[in-house]
C-alpha cells in the first residue's frame, strides 16, 4: 500500500498536490526533492522542494512556461526570522 501525504515531512515517500491531483515520488532517499507527472505521454509535470528548516516563499517574477524542456532555478536569501527565508523563482 502507498501512503501519500498532502504535506511535506521527514517520513513522506510520495507526495499529493491537491489542487493538480499529481502524486509526486520522493527523487532518493535523502533528498527533499518529489517530483511527478500526468500519464505516459507529454502533459503536466511536478516538482517540489520540502524543506522543513527554512521559509521558501516564490519570487513572484517568473510565470509558469509552456515552452522548451529547460527551466532556470533563481534561489536567494532575503532574510532571517525564526529560520532563513529563500525565494525561489522557476523560469
Amino acid at each position: 500500500e502507498v501512503i501519500v501525504d498532502v504535506s511535506c515531512n521527514e517520513s513522506s515517500n510520495h507526495l499529493l498536490d491537491n489542487e493538480t491531483k499529481i502524486i509526486m515520488y520522493r527523487e532518493q532517499n535523502t533528498t527533499h526533492v518529489f517530483r511527478g507527472a500526468v500519464g505516459t505521454e507529454a502533459g503536466t509535470a511536478e516538482i517540489a522542494i520540502c524543506y522543513p528548516n527554512i521559509d521558501l516563499q516564490f519570487g513572484n517574477r517568473c510565470s509558469k512556461g509552456r515552452s522548451g524542456p529547460f527551466s532556470t532555478i533563481f534561489i536567494k536569501k532575503t532574510g532571517f526570522n525564526t529560520k532563513p527565508i529563500i525565494e525561489i523563482d522557476i523560469c
